[in-house]
């Protein structure tokens, strides 16, 4: 069966799954890999098992909070009700609709690109390896020169992120996928996706992942640097800060 075009097909899967009617996730790579997703990703949050919660990575959180990347809400709305002040953002409508109906009570619809805000805020969530809105690894500097510039003061303030530690694989469609990127000259962490459904695609994107040893090199030479940093076991948490002068 030929596949319907649907766009932003990630908010129509996110509204799907909260109204019940199920359906199968796939994220598609530019190779042809094909992995399927469980939507209960997207909803859950288990604060004994997330890395966000991880007692040296949580002490850097403060309110006001900036969710970056917030889909249906899940980290913001568990945040907001711990109290903290949040801001969610998200470039799907679905998703932003999601969250305000699950009780979200700032929940922005657009690209953090053109987002502007006062007052300024004091943290910044790239959860759910959102990192990787940067898009590719070479954009990350000038990523970061963004949401800096969303801190109270700009000089101020943390940007607590996830990425895959992509690198950990022994899976030989990984690695022909890393080798392939390497030999056309381009990062391995920088990859194009598209979401799938049994009866529906998407745009094609792109995503990076970035493991902390390269991430240190990146950010060589910026204003930024990583305080501190939690290992996962797939995947892991850092908190980046602006040098001081």
């Amino acid at each position: 069966m030929k596949k319907e075009y649907k766009q932003d097909l990630y908010g129509y899967l996110l509204e799907r799954h909260y109204h019940k009617k199920q359906e199968k996730c796939y994220i598609c790579r530019d190779d042809g890999q094909i992995d399927e997703i469980d939507l209960n990703l997207y909803f859950e949050l288990n604060t004994e098992k997330e890395l966000l919660f991880k007692p040296n990575i949580y002490k850097y959180i403060k309110s006001p909070i900036l969710d970056v990347g917030c889909g249906a809400g899940r980290v913001a709305k568990n945040f907001q009700e711990l109290g903290y002040k949040v801001v969610g953002i998200d470039i799907s409508k679905e998703a932003i609709s999601i969250a305000k109906n699950l009780g979200m009570q700032d929940a922005v619809l657009g690209s953090i690109w053109d987002f502007q805000s006062e007052p300024k805020f004091e943290t910044v969530l790239l959860y759910g390896n959102n990192m990787g809105l940067a898009e590719r690894v070479e954009n990350i500097p000038k990523f970061l020169d963004k949401l800096f510039s969303l801190m109270n003061p700009p000089d101020g303030g943390k940007v607590i992120y996830t990425s895959l530690i992509f690198f950990n694989t022994d899976r030989k469609v990984h690695l022909d996928y890393h080798k392939f990127k390497r030999e056309k000259g381009d990062y391995p962490g920088n990859l194009k996706l598209r979401f799938e459904t049994d009866k529906f695609y998407d745009d094609w994107f792109e995503y990076c992942f970035i493991p902390p040893e390269d991430m240190n090199l990146v950010l060589a030479g910026t204003p930024y640097r990583i305080i501190e940093k939690y290992l996962g076991n797939v995947n892991y948490i850092a908190v980046i800060e602006k040098k001081q002068e």
